[in-house]
């Protein structure tokens, strides 16, 4: 058997969409260039990887800037119930680190910065089935945490699911489509759209959501993959990414919630050194980026755009 790398937090394992986008697997045979698990009754991965993103205005006329460290970790392991049935679960890390300079737009009160450093941590059991030679459904569930370091746990905590199917239309070609729910922090509860595609126009290229790294997936987004040779790809993608957190219960916002969303676009250069292990090196820039201060009832305090943002990553996977 092997591991189907479905995909678990964004990990920014937090109620968002990059989060929950993590979570979607396909049960299609995976890509040439993608890292596989020897054949085992147990199977896992093992990812993680860190994004900086430079410093970038606010775009409302301040002179206030922000720049953020990001640190990810995902392990993931599996196996099967029957020659047509397997089962995954899943363990996902991020921390964010957010570093505000100067008045910006979102301080809850002069020289106080909106929130410092939030974690996110998310688990998810998984069940894929292959339903006949070219029918494929997956079923998720996931319960995450994602807040300041002295936020609630039970007021930071959200959950939801997710169910679809794949079709493949030949060895070369599967697509798939699913929903999404999930609850929010002081929110609606986010209902989405999923599609999976898996498209291998030559040998050398492909279009497809299955190719990133485990910690940092593109399962909701897209990217070209060109596959030089058997040691290196070069892609280019993006995703869209909305991440919201509970904040500490401190005196200017107690409880309040941040939002944090935007589409970053990347080129990444992935160096297979052995079967079972890769280094993906990443560059690009965030684009569309807004951020969102509310209080502790979800109601709107301020919010700002963001200008464009440029950040670089590397990860290593490894499958076992």
């Amino acid at each position: 058997m092997k591991l189907q790398l479905f995909t678990a937090v964004s990990v920014l394992a937090t109620s968002t969409l990059c989060a929950y986008g993590q979570e979607v697997g396909v049960t299609a045979a995976p890509a040439p260039a993608e890292t596989n698990a020897p054949e085992s009754t147990i199977a896992s991965n093992l990812s993680g990887g860190y994004v900086h993103f430079f410093d970038a205005s606010f775009g409302s006329g301040t002179t206030g800037t922000v720049s953020e460290n990001r640190l990810y970790a995902s392990y993931k392991f599996g196996g099967d119930l029957n020659e047509d049935a397997n089962w995954g679960l899943g363990f996902n890390y991020t921390g964010a680190w957010y570093n505000f300079s100067g008045a910006t737009p979102l301080d809850p009160a002069p020289g106080v910065e909106p929130w410092g450093a939030v974690t996110s941590l998310m688990i998810s059991p998984a069940l894929d089935v292959k339903l006949n030679e070219r029918w494929n459904a997956f079923g998720r569930v996931f319960v995450d945490f994602s807040g300041e370091s002295n936020a609630d746990a039970w007021n930071s905590t959200t959950g939801g699911g997710a169910i679809g199917a794949s079709y493949s239309f030949s060895k070369d070609l599967t697509l798939g489509l699913g929903v999404l729910g999930a609850s929010q922090i002081e929110d609606n509860a986010l209902v989405i759209p999923l599609l999976i595609v898996n498209w291998k126009i030559s040998d050398a290229l492909r279009v497809t959501n299955v190719a990133g790294p485990s910690a940092y997936p593109t399962s909701n987004g897209l990217e070209i993959v060109w596959r030089m040779n058997e040691k290196f790809e070069l892609s280019f993608g993006g995703r869209w990414e909305l991440d919201r957190f509970r904040l500490d219960d401190d005196a200017t916002n107690p409880n309040g919630v941040g939002q944090d969303q935007g589409l970053p676009i990347w080129i990444r250069g992935t160096f297979f050194a052995t079967k079972n292990a890769r280094i993906d090196l990443l560059g690009g820039v965030r684009i569309g980026s807004e951020f969102n201060l509310y209080d502790q009832n979800g109601n709107g305090l301020t919010s700002s755009d963001v200008d464009a943002q440029p950040f670089l990553g590397v990860f290593a996977s490894f499958a076992f």
